[in-house]
């Protein structure tokens, strides 16, 4: 059987003195991908976040939730579930 694989990708690019450019992406093997989206989501919404979850658009009043809701996403990456790159 084939593997398939999801990659979610974004970017960043900005301006003024610390200047970056830098790419990421998460690797999902496409047979976990809906159970590991359900898991995410159903954390997200428990965590009272219904938008997209940026750290742009994080305030101190939520900065917990943001912080709990990535520590439950990095254990997947710490499973091997979800493979992280960012290339600079």
């Amino acid at each position: 059987m084939k593997k398939q694989y999801l990659i979610y990708a974004d970017e960043s690019h900005r301006k003024g003195k610390y200047f970056s450019n830098f790419y990421g992406g998460a690797l999902v093997n496409y047979t976990e991908l809906e159970k590991i989206n359900n898991k995410l989501n159903i954390k997200k919404e428990k965590l009272g976040l219904f938008q997209e979850v940026k750290w742009t658009k994080v305030t101190e009043q939520y900065l917990e939730k943001y912080l709990d809701l990535m520590n439950y996403f990095f254990e997947f990456v710490k499973s091997n579930k979800i493979k992280i790159r960012i290339m600079f």
